[in-house]
């Protein structure tokens, strides 16, 4: 058998390291006859390397894996001996290599093509060693620092695909499941093998592999991220333990079969656990999501509440929470977008426990925002309805894509009459340039037809739709999808023509504030450091003042 072993290495995975384990499996006779693709084109073990992993998007990585996939087939092609298997290997990073590698080549993403080189129909099996399958968690403020960082400005573009909940993980973990799911034929192997002593990744990161009959997680007792694929040290325990480690290695790349764990050789049983995953559910999931000056109560719970007496088969209901998130949050952009990848990590977690279920999606103001960041950045996620109250998505909203990528079946927008922070704080925002929110919760969208339903006008303020009283009126339109609109609705004509008129100069009168607070800050400061000197007694009286209103000014805006 001609075969094709692709190994995409991770970040500290140099050459060197991996020399040991390809010498050792090159040396035995099944292994005979087989090239090896070694992919070392990201990590930090010399420039071209690390500057490609701090200018090269891993996306960009992938694709480039591809084409040397390619290259390698096409030239067994032509030497009259072409490839019967091909095996997959990565590590951390190089995990999300290949296997994002194999999804572009397969034309698993939407609106994309299939190689015409079908090197992926003769894929046997992925073997992940310790691959960031959810992506790394920023830990500490430093890196979290890094990967606002990175979002707000496009630099460092593997990392920012690489940390949890990115668009990239959250697309390739559910085009990863939703391919599998309808694929004709027999699936591949997928091993996910992952050291006890692993401080980034965690066992439940796999659970998109494991949800089907073909995928396993094998734990190895105490083995950390990047030190079970070459010998550490030079005596005989150290030896012993290499030569055990070998064995699973070469086992797992080349034999082992998850459908039959009971053939586990016996040298390895004892130091090789077998985690076959929770399996998965086929339940209709709603997901329910609050917005600002909110913490997922209230509402929320009421609405879990009837969905749970009404439900008339099992429902699912995700309400999750990122925490109390203030008006003063909402205005600066780096931290309105933060909270996108946490959602995208829940759904595409959600989803791997799901992967034959509807979604279903209720929010409120700031969740209206992430979930429309969500679609835009990930084709992948669908919902059967949406509901949005007090809507902070911009009336130009490109509704229509992603009802041509058929990630939303029908739509609902609930507008309330006196729904400040949409009709005057959005609008004010969009003044010095926040192009990413706007007043669809209070003038609705542009985009409109059968499948989208605008109901308007609440008589009150920005959470008025969600009074207990309307709703029945959510939950038919949710569940059964009736178009009937609640009780008690006013007229066009009966909302304040004021309200109106201020959400409309709002965005010119914005920048002109701003300007204001910029003044005032500047006069402040200079007044405070006018006749500077250290040993000054006014100079720390003024300072020490400034410093209690400027703390009491931000308590104050962070709760508001």
């Amino acid at each position: 058998m001609k075969r094709l072993i692709v190994l995409a290495t991770g970040l500290n995975g140099s050459p060197q390291k991996w020399s040991f384990l390809l010498k050792q499996l090159n040396e035995e006779e099944e292994f005979a006859g087989s090239d090896w693709l070694v992919f070392t084109h990201c990590g930090f073990w010399n420039f071209l390397a690390f500057s490609n992993f701090f200018t090269q998007s891993v996306e960009t990585l992938s694709l480039e894996l591809k084409a040397r996939i390619e290259q390698y087939w096409i030239a067994a092609i032509a030497s009259g001996e072409p490839y019967d298997d091909v095996i997959c290997v990565g590590h951390s990073v190089g995990g999300l290599l290949i296997r994002q590698a194999y999804l572009v080549a397969a034309g698993a993403y939407p609106k994309t093509r299939k190689s015409e080189i079908r090197w992926t129909e003769k894929v046997s099996r992925f073997v992940l060693l310790a691959s960031i399958n959810r992506g790394f968690e920023p830990n500490n403020f430093l890196v979290s620092a890094i990967v606002i960082l990175s979002s707000a400005t496009g630099w460092l573009p593997s990392l920012r695909d690489t940390v949890q909940g990115s668009a990239f993980i959250t697309n390739l973990r559910i085009t990863w499941i939703r391919y599998f799911s309808s694929f004709k034929g027999k699936e591949p192997v997928m091993i996910q093998v992952l050291g006890t002593q692993d401080g980034i990744v965690k066992r439940t990161d796999s659970i998109d592999l494991q949800a089907f009959p073909n995928g396993v997680q094998l734990d190895v007792p105490d083995a950390r991220h990047d030190d079970f694929y070459y010998p550490k040290g030079r005596g005989s325990r150290a030896l012993a333990e290499w030569n055990l480690r070998y064995k699973l290695l070469k086992w797992t790349i080349l034999t082992y079969d998850p459908q039959k764990s009971q053939l586990i050789p016996s040298e390895l049983q004892g130091n090789v656990s077998v985690d076959p995953g929770q399996g998965t559910t086929e339940t209709t999931t709603i997901f329910i999501v609050h917005g600002i000056r909110d913490s997922n109560s209230g509402w929320a719970s009421q609405l879990e509440d009837e969905i749970k007496i009404r439900a008339d088969k099992k429902i699912t209901v995700v309400r999750p929470t990122y925490g109390y998130f203030s008006a003063f949050n909402f205005f600066f952009p780096w931290l309105r977008r933060e909270n996108i990848r946490w959602f995208q990590d829940q759904y595409s977690y959600r989803f791997a426990l799901n992967p034959k279920a509807e979604f279903y999606f209720i929010g409120h103001s700031n969740g209206t925002y992430i979930l429309g960041e969500s679609l835009k950045r990930v084709p992948s996620m669908k919902f059967k309805r949406v509901y949005l109250a007090g809507s902070v998505l911009p009336r130009e909203y490109p509704w229509q894509d992603r009802f041509d990528l058929d990630q939303v079946g029908e739509l609902r927008n609930d507008r309330s009459c006196w729904d400040w922070p949409v009709g005057i704080l959005c609008s004010g925002l969009r003044g010095i340039g926040m192009k990413d929110i706007g007043t669809g919760g209070f003038d609705g969208f542009y985009f409109d037809d059968d499948r989208t339903e605008e109901v308007y006008y609440y008589k009150g303020g920005h959470g008025e739709p969600l009074a207990r009283e309307n709703q029945p009126s959510i939950l038919a339109f949710t569940l059964d999808g009736d178009p009937s609109r609640p009780p008690n609705l006013l007229e066009s004509a009966q909302i304040s023509t004021k309200f109106q008129w201020i959400s409309r100069v709002a965005p010119y009168f914005a920048p002109l504030l701003l300007l204001l607070v910029l003044c005032i800050t500047f006069l402040w400061i200079w007044w405070v450091f006018q006749g500077f000197a250290w040993n000054s007694i006014g100079f720390w009286f003024k300072f020490v003042i400034s410093i209690a209103i400027l703390y009491f000014t931000y308590a104050l805006a962070k709760t508001g």
